[in-house]
């Protein structure tokens, strides 16, 4: 057997012993436990399914509920973010009507799907909300009935461990050494020279690995970056501080860096009239999204630029249109390099059929 099928065989070795490690750890982490509980009023049943009970800090939780209600009446829209508070970043999914064969053919079956993220870890209870219908031409002003649901406790682990030490291996005892040699000296030289194609093996092996999870580390989705700097606008709370400008100017700066790192447009050097041009003549945007985008443009100058001064709907509607922009727009391969200081460096190129506008 020669040097190099020495190499393979001890390179298999490690191989099989790093992937037994990989599936043992795969196996430690805790199956989906989904939470299903059902509430009725003999008008409106609503099923609520929260998709895990437990997950970690970079997981997502998914909030759906299935309402049935009687004809004649009509839902109120499902608003969560005064019940779930600062504790959770809520975005809405979807809600569409949906036929289900178990209900009457004359109740409205209808599914809402929404976005949870837990701002720390721990226990955390996803709090009560309420399902509010009423009946249909009745007045806007008239209260309606309302449906409470029950909480349900949340278990978030950090994607770090519950610490960040280690156990020191116990001391088995002192060994003597051994005062002649137990091989002749052939058997331990062709023993060292195994031993050293296998440590140069494992090196380049390490180094190669290393340079992979480098790699990962500094090349980081788009979305990644819009998303985590928009958590970073609401945690600093300019508009508690009564900073309302402060606020529009960091909430557009994040849109406009997005808009640069997704698709090539030099957004944040640019005016809103020249950015709003170029996205127009670069067909690299929906046309349903550069009127979007010029509304809300349009909006943030208003309060930056007129003093203009918005209420707390027109705030919660700003931070979502620029959420839902992320999410609908969001692609894995589109990726922005940055070094270990996290300065940019440049972005990947992507080509998906998502690029292509409407004709």
């Amino acid at each position: 057997m020669n040097w190099r099928r020495w190499v393979i065989l001890l390179l298999g070795m490690l191989v099989a012993g790093l992937v037994g490690c990989r599936g043992d750890a795969a196996s430690d982490q805790p199956e989906l436990q989904p939470s299903e509980q059902t509430y009725e009023d003999g008008l409106l049943r609503a099923t609520v399914r929260f998709d895990r009970t437990e997950m970690a800090t970079s997981d997502r939780l998914t909030l759906e509920i299935v309402t049935a209600l009687d004809a004649g009446f009509e839902l109120d829209p499902i608003e969560l973010e005064d019940a779930f508070g600062s504790a959770w970043i809520v975005s809405r999914s979807r809600s569409s009507r949906v036929e289900d064969a178990s209900e009457s053919t004359d109740r409205d079956v209808r599914r809402h799907e929404f976005v949870l993220e837990p701002y720390e870890p721990g226990s955390h209870d996803a709090p009560a909300f309420d399902v509010a219908y009423r009946a249909i031409g009745s007045a806007p002003d008239s209260e309606p009935t309302v449906l409470t649901t029950a909480p349900v406790r949340i278990e978030v682990r950090s994607v770090l461990g519950a610490d960040g030490g280690f156990e020191p291996g116990v001391i088995q005892g002192v060994v003597e050494p051994r005062s002649e040699l137990a091989l002749p000296w052939w058997a331990l030289a062709l023993a060292g020279g195994v031993l050293l194609i296998a440590a140069v093996g494992l090196f380049l092996w390490l180094r190669r690995r290393k340079q992979e999870e480098r790699e990962r580390l500094i090349r980081i989705a788009a979305h990644e970056i819009a998303l985590a700097r928009l958590r970073e606008v609401i945690e600093a709370q300019y508009v508690e501080r009564g900073d309302v400008q402060r606020f529009y100017v960091e909430v557009s700066s994040v849109l406009r860096r997005y808009i640069e790192d997704r698709f090539g447009l030099r957004a944040p050097e640019q005016t809103t009239q020249e950015f709003l041009d170029a996205s127009r003549s670069s067909g690299a945007l929906w046309a349903d999204d550069v009127r979007a985008l010029e509304r809300f443009l349009a909006h943030c100058d208003l309060v930056k630029f007129a003093q203009h001064a918005p209420d707390q709907h027109q705030i919660h509607e700003t931070l979502d249109t620029v959420r839902d922009f992320i999410d609908r727009t969001r692609v894995e391969d589109k990726q922005v390099i940055m070094d270990e200081q996290g300065r940019r460096r440049g972005s990947t190129p992507v080509n998906t059929p998502e690029e292509v506008p409407h004709a």
